[in-house]
């Protein structure tokens, strides 16, 4: 083996598939058995969608339910509400098909998949010189590069899918509460409901997540009304402590890409694009001289990360807080271009403009 790859999700799958095309030979291990539930909003940005035509990818994405995404809308705990049209075409499906359809790919294109295999696990069977690190949030760095702020919030994640909720069609809908907010997406024949929420506010909500969320309803006015006769149809997922913020992205002989590279605030809706991108990036690292390679991959990422991110990291930090929660739900109520600049600008660099 050439590389290894520690984790099966988009971002380890993308790197594996663009290595392997670009001749390398490649061992992905993931721990879990797939099809497998994750937790995930499941939101495929503009990004996403020219990265799984490079995978050969979209018709399947396609035929395994992608449903459109045309709007964004924002509520705030005072009732206020904001809406826009999205400049670009984005899509919602869950990564319980999406995350096996990147797997199936990867088997396509000669990557030797190992599904229920930790691949941290030491000894391993074979060493490769390169291990890519995509194990997400739950990878622990031991490298001394690592340099997440330990001084930044603990977020908590929450996830399940609902019937029956009123009024979701074809938006991404954020209904902010204080310390957080709730992500609403219609995907996969029901609705996607998707929280982040900083620590105080989960620990006065309570530990059973139903109960949480009759009480972020009651906070929030369009939240409430959109649940009125909802029923909850699958099991709640649940992480944390997330902390937001770049983590690393190279260590001697490895590499990081997706998560493990940096956790992005979910507001933004960029996660699983930035996981694609980065197998692309890390592939255009890997075809310059071996020596040249880590530090190619940090200008490439960078570059294509950085500006985007800036704007995620004031987003994340702004949603927090009740005044700023009104204070952008209003300004971008009476002058929508404004929520499309911030939701433009929270996307990845376009290619284009790296060139």
């Amino acid at each position: 083996m050439d590389v290894r790859i520690i984790g099966g999700g988009p971002a380890g799958c993308s790197a594996a598939i663009h290595l392997a095309l670009a001749g390398q030979r490649v061992r992905l291990y993931e721990k879990a058995q797939f099809p497998r539930a994750k937790l995930c909003g499941g939101y495929l940005s503009a990004e996403a969608l020219p990265e799984f035509k490079a995978l050969n990818l979209w018709a399947d994405v396609r035929a395994a339910g992608a449903q459109p995404v045309t709007r964004v809308l924002v509520s705030a705990p005072s009732g206020a509400q904001a809406m826009s049209e999205l400049s670009h075409p984005a899509y919602s499906l869950s990564r319980y098909r999406l995350d096996a359809l990147l797997l199936k790919r990867a088997r396509e294109v000669g990557v030797d998949v190992l599904e229920g295999v930790k691949g941290v696990a030491t000894p391993l069977p074979e060493e490769a010189p390169y291990t890519i690190i995509a194990a997400g949030r739950s990878f622990r760095h031991a490298s001394e590069n690592a340099t997440t702020d330990r001084r930044a919030p603990n977020f908590y994640g929450f996830q399940t899918f609902f019937s029956d909720v009123d009024g979701i069609d074809d938006q991404i809908e954020l209904d902010l509460i204080p310390g957080g907010y709730i992500g609403i997406v219609r995907q996969d024949e029901s609705v996607n409901v998707c929280g982040l929420v900083d620590q105080k506010t989960m620990a006065h909500a309570g530990p059973n997540l139903d109960e949480a969320l009759r009480y972020f309803m009651r906070g929030n006015p369009l939240l409430r009304r959109r649940f009125q006769h909802a029923k909850r149809i699958q099991s709640w997922q649940t992480i944390g402590p997330v902390r937001i913020g770049y983590r690393c992205l190279t260590a001697p002989n490895q590499f990081f890409v997706g998560d493990a590279a940096c956790v992005v605030d979910p507001f933004a809706g960029e996660g699983v694009a930035m996981g694609l991108v980065t197998g692309r990036v890390l592939q255009q690292a890997f075809s310059a001289e071996a020596t040249k390679r880590a530090a190619l991959y940090s200008t490439l990422w960078h570059r294509q990360f950085d500006r985007s991110i800036r704007l995620q990291r004031f987003i994340c930090w702004a949603v927090q807080y009740p005044w700023w929660q009104e204070t952008i739900t209003r300004v971008c109520s009476a002058f929508p271009g404004v929520m499309r600049r911030l939701t433009d600008g929270s996307r990845p660099v376009p290619q284009a403009e790296l060139a």
